[in-house]
């Protein structure tokens, strides 16, 4: 019975093969599917954590009301910092409004149309924003580089500063 037993494996050892061929290439698929699953869970998960420190954002500051927007292009030139919305006027926007994220300023509305507006970034060299340093309380002004640096300028002279101080919008 052994000497069959081996004999019938040997003859049965190709469907075999094609049976694993086909099961691997079924879990092959399957695995394909749950990456793919994954990488979209991975994305929304990034969404939903945006999304919620917004809110916290908006709940923190209930004074003002927000607008949420997604960038949908950026200026070409390398001398310019610019980004579009897609907000525009038909949507409450207007000219001279600031932008936030919740980690803070990023710039100023300077031009709107019915569905977009254009956003001067605060990294523009023709940017410069009124800030308070803390914990000194100083008070400077943020300014664009044409690197896409900024620059604190104006910064009294007795102000203790150290690495790791927050700079932030005075509200001016």
């Amino acid at each position: 019975t052994e000497r069959y037993q081996v004999i019938q494996d040997f003859l049965n050892a190709p469907q075999d093969i094609t049976r694993l061929r086909q099961r691997n290439q079924e879990l092959e698929a399957e695995v394909a599917r749950l990456q793919t699953q994954v990488i979209e869970l991975q994305q929304q998960l990034v969404e939903t954590n945006i999304l919620s420190a917004l809110v916290d954002f908006a709940r923190a500051n209930p004074e003002n009301r927000y607008q949420a927007a997604a960038v949908i292009g950026y200026d070409t030139s390398p001398f310019l910092r610019y980004v579009f919305i897609n907000r525009g006027s038909d949507d409450g926007l207007r000219r001279g409004m600031p932008v936030v994220t919740q980690q803070g300023l990023v710039g100023r509305i300077t031009a709107v149309t019915a569905n977009a507006a254009r956003v001067q970034l605060i990294a523009d060299p023709a940017s410069s924003v009124n800030v308070r340093l803390d914990p000194s309380g100083a008070q400077a002004v943020l300014a664009g580089q044409l690197t896409g640096d900024l620059l604190l300028d104006m910064v009294p002279q007795e102000a203790n500063l150290q690495v790791g101080d927050l700079v932030l919008t005075s509200g001016l």
